[in-house]
């Protein structure tokens, strides 16, 4: 795992309270990402964190629309700016 483990459980999480979590289990299908839904954290991840993060936001899009994505950008914008971490285009 790399330094977007923080920002990608954050993301998860806050997309369980936008989503639900059978929507949730259905964006992260196929992503590599391994998260306990029990104690909501984030296990392992076999891909890049910043190309997950972009793969996340495109299923976030066309799984709950924009607004679960505007949803999923502020906090994402604010986590990463104080990690200092560079965000994939489809949170800018």
């Amino acid at each position: 795992m790399d330094q977007y483990k923080n920002i990608l459980e954050g993301l998860i999480k806050r997309q369980m309270g936008i989503l639900g979590r059978a929507k949730t289990e259905k964006i992260l299908a196929d992503t590599g990402i391994r998260f306990d839904f029990l104690t909501q954290s984030l296990l392992d991840y076999q891909a890049d964190g910043k190309q997950l993060m972009q793969l996340l936001g495109e299923r976030i899009l066309q799984t709950g629309g924009e607004v679960a994505l505007i949803g999923a950008r502020v906090s994402v914008i604010l986590r990463s700016s104080r990690e200092g971490l560079e965000l994939p285009k489809i949170f800018l």
